[in-house]
């Protein structure tokens, strides 16, 4: 999914009252996602220092997430691992879909 996809996730599953919710809700956009990754998201939906993103650039724990190639850094155009993402996975791997890179932060 690209960061502008699962933004809209997020804010899909900041109005869960459970882990089960969440899950339900990731698994509806077509993403894998455990029970444990669903717990974790759960309690971290509303925090503002895992994966935040914005109009024209995204954040992974406080790091810019920008393609190492060619510098892009739209959310509409960077793919990712939505439950990784989500979960705040600092090892996250993103791919480019301008250049093709893929990458982490």
């Amino acid at each position: 999914m690209t960061l502008t996809d699962t933004q809209e996730l997020l804010e899909q599953v900041k109005a869960c009252t459970t882990a089960e919710a969440v899950s339900d809700i990731i698994a509806e956009y077509g993403e894998d996602c455990t029970a444990e990754e669903a717990a974790v998201i759960f309690r971290q939906r509303h925090a503002d220092h895992g994966f935040l993103c914005g109009d024209s650039s995204a954040v992974l724990c406080g790091k810019t997430i920008a393609c190492p190639h060619c510098k892009n850094t739209s959310p509409d155009t960077i793919l990712a691992n939505s439950t990784e993402l989500l979960c705040a996975n600092p090892a996250t791997h993103f791919g480019c879909c301008s250049c093709g890179t893929q990458f982490t932060v």
